[in-house]
């Protein structure tokens, strides 16, 4: 290099490093997590056990998780609600005088506040309004039947919103928004509520207009256009709000069907249509509850728990008109109930759930509603709920994910503390490492990282994460190793002049960012883009080398673009990933898309090594990495295994083409498409000796799966491409330019 080339150099290099700082603060580490705000959820499913005191927390395929009693003020709870918005659920409380609510953090299935309403008793039906900002109870007070509300957030503020001057109480309420009720937005706009008798008299529909607020008269049963009905029950409203359904019972004389009451909200008109045609006249032909969902066109699709003719109680589907639908009627009774008496829909898990009046056995049931008609009960049978389980509600919980640990492998003697890599932390949640459980406690960083402590590890070890509030836990399977004794093994790698273009590499060891800047720097000098310029692919971009902070993560399993300007060797003497192994399997994680890999490991020789792509294992279960186990990792080029990622892709002659084989010190293209992270799987003893490689263009990837383009384009850097070559006078000429006037208006007059 002539002088005058070398100081360009010189200035190029200090100008880098000044414009490289503001790069620094611009970085992506290696480790496969999970993004921030995208972290998964697990549905819970609360079951109110009235009899029982108590709410029932399972999993939607009616395995158990825990039972809620003493401590949450429970006395005989009745409904439950849930607010996604506000991260909690209500539940109603009949028993209590006066009457409470209870509330529950979902994330920590933690009391939040047992909230008292004044002046009311035996709180039942609840709705929620559109906008969650408010919980309406049908109960009554002093003067009747009433509806009370209570506000979603603290301090849950209470009110009576309003009542009859009659005798008994409310049995349930909907809430309707005010933009269907003459008003605007989604708030409260009108309440109806039912109440089952006045005493000896007929029942009645009450009326309490909110926004805008106005006096109206309760709709009576017994009479007019709903003579033929009575016993106003369990009621809900339509998605689209246009319509309030209610439960109710016969009176004889009317017919040998069922009914069910059919409101119309823009007027507050009430009819009785039939649901179900029988060939008894009897009282207890009955509509006992009602839900209500979408179908996959939009249209409202309406659920109603009916008894005819005395036989069992079947469940009949219901179009927002009030009739029958034309699918199928089910029999209500399945998965071992005794008495079905309620009816709800969940569209978290597009589930209907069914409660039982005698539920010390079973307790409740569900249907999944993705079909039409409702297909039956899994064979998961949800026993030993409690009794009279008459009320659900799905709620989210943040999952526990495991999805990588930095650094992965460790001197055992040496310090063992590790960052871990998921989603669903807290700081009570325990780290079980299988030598010992340590909190998260200090160590969490936020919601998808912590830094805990390994002490004491030994060999290949797995990972399980759980959270002691909300029940969740996950495990990362064996893939951290703690070795001893280290053994490190010099390996070299040729580097790629300006004229052969970017080459994809990498290094079969434990390095760290840290020690192939180290290693660079003894090579090449410190990092100048006129000498050298290296690139990583990191969370979908690419990052270079000077901006990138070492996370703690090791280099083992990816690869990274480098061109120089005269071409160079690169050695590196760390900790090498398969004598440190012993035998191992090497685990490597990918993040959702395009990922740079490399095969992590040599053959027994040690000195390189080869693997065919299709003997590459590959799994998205993060629990199991165990080959040949049932559910394990999968190869690469099977049906299964081109679920998760597609074919390796390798970087020949300026162009991209399909990899059948992966060498160590080289790297390539490896597409994730599973939509959550994924894991590689390299068995050592599969390493081989490597063959001489091929140059010649093999066979183009698919269409639609060609990875990014090398950091100058996918041509070298001399034949066309633009972007990111190495940097040269062409760069430096304007700023020394810049220098040179400004140091001019300087000079003395």
């Amino acid at each position: 290099m002539g002088v005058g080339l070398m100081k360009h150099a010189v200035a190029i290099a200090v100008l880098w490093s000044a414009l490289s700082a503001s790069a620094e603060a611009q970085q992506s580490g290696k480790a496969v997590a999970v993004d921030a705000g995208s972290a998964p959820s697990a549905n819970y499913v609360y079951v109110v056990c009235n009899g029982g005191n108590t709410v029932a927390v399972r999993r939607t395929d009616g395995t158990g998780v825990t039972t809620l009693a003493a401590g949450f003020g429970f006395n005989a709870p009745y409904d439950v609600v849930a607010s996604p918005a506000n991260r909690r659920v209500f539940i109603s409380n009949a028993g209590a005088n006066p009457g409470t609510v209870t509330v529950i953090d979902t994330d920590t299935l933690q009391l939040v506040q047992i909230v008292t309403v004044p002046t009311s008793l035996n709180l039942h039906g609840m709705s929620l309004s559109e906008d969650e900002s408010v919980v309406f109870i049908a109960g009554q007070d002093a003067g009747g039947p009433a509806v009370f509300q209570v506000s979603t957030t603290s301090p849950f503020a209470t009110a009576r919103t309003g009542g009859l001057a009659l005798a008994g109480g409310a049995e349930d309420c909907v809430v309707i928004r005010s933009a269907n009720t003459g008003g605007s937005g989604n708030g409260p706009g009108r309440v109806y509520f039912s109440v089952p008798r006045a005493g000896a008299g007929a029942g009645r529909i009450g009326i309490i207009n909110v926004n805008p607020a106005s006096p109206a008269a309760p709709i009576q049963t017994g009479v007019g256009t709903l003579a033929s009905i009575e016993l106003a029950d369990k009621m809900e409203r339509t998605p689209d709000h246009r319509f309030v359904f209610v439960g109710c019972s016969k009176i004889v004389s009317f017919g040998t069907d069922v009914r069910i009451v059919r409101i119309d909200t823009a007027t507050s008109a009430a009819s009785a249509t039939i649901v179900n045609a029988g060939v008894q006249d009897l009282a207890n032909n009955r509509s006992w509850d009602v839900s209500w969902t979408t179908d996959t066109g939009g249209n409202n699709r309406g659920f109603v728990l009916i008894q005819q003719d005395s036989g069992t109680k079947q469940i009949r589907e219901i179009l927002d008109t009030g009739l029958a639908s034309g699918a199928g009627l089910i029999f209500a009774n399945q998965g071992g109930l005794t008495d079905p008496i309620t009816l709800r829909y969940a569209g978290l898990s597009n589930q209907v759930f069914i409660g039982d009046i005698f539920g010390t056995g079973t307790g409740y049931s569900f249907f999944d509603a993705a079909n039409t008609p409702l297909s039956p009960p899994a064979p998961v049978a949800p026993t030993g709920i409690g009794n009279r389980c008459q009320a659900f509600a799905v709620a989210a919980t943040p999952a526990v994910l495991v999805t990588d640990v930095c650094p992965r492998a460790a001197l055992s003697t040496g310090p063992l503390t590790v960052t871990v890599h998921g989603a669903g932390f807290t700081s009570a949640c325990l780290v079980d490492y299988g030598f010992g459980t340590v909190p998260i406690g200090g160590g969490l960083v936020d919601s998808n990282t912590c830094i805990v402590s390994f002490t004491g590890a030994a060999g290949s070890i797995g990972v399980n994460v759980s959270n002691p509030q909300n029940l969740q836990s996950a495990t990362l399977d064996t893939f951290f190793r703690a070795y001893n004794p280290e053994v490190r093994a010099p390996f070299t790698i040729p580097l790629p002049s300006a004229s052969q273009g970017y080459r994809l590499v990498s290094m079969p060891q434990y390095a760290t960012l840290t020690a192939l800047k180290s290693a660079l720097s003894s090579a090449l000098g410190p990092y100048n883009p006129v000498i050298y310029r290296v690139f990583f692919f990191r969370g979908g971009r690419y990052f270079e080398l000077n901006a990138l902070a070492d996370d703690g993560c090791d280099l083992a399993g990816e690869s990274f673009w480098i061109l120089t300007r005269n071409g160079a060797t690169l050695t590196m003497s760390e900790p090498d990933v398969r004598q440190n192994d012993a035998g191992a399997n090497r685990v490597i994680p990918l993040n959702t898309g395009f990922n740079l890999v490399s095969l992590p490991s040599t053959n027994a020789a040690g000195a390189s090594g080869q693997i065919p792509w299709a003997s590459v294992r590959v799994t998205a279960d993060p629990s199991n990495f165990l080959v040949g186990s049932p559910g394990g990792p999968v190869l690469s080029t099977s049906a299964a295994g081109l679920l998760i990622i597609d074919p390796a892709v390798e970087y020949v002659g300026g162009g991209y083409f399909l990899a059948p084989t992966l060498r160590a010190g080289e790297g390539v293209w490896v597409r994730n498409i599973s939509g959550k992270p994924a894991y590689l799987v390299f068995q050592p003893g599969l390493v081989t000796k490597p063959s001489s490689p091929s140059f010649s263009a093999g066979v183009p990837p698919a269409a639609g799966s060609m990875p990014p383009g090398p950091p100058s384009g996918i041509t070298d850097a001399h034949s066309g491409g633009g972007g990111c070559g190495l940097s040269g006078l062409e760069w430096l000429l304007p700023i020394l330019a810049l220098r040179l006037g400004v140091r001019r208006r300087r000079l003395p007059a």
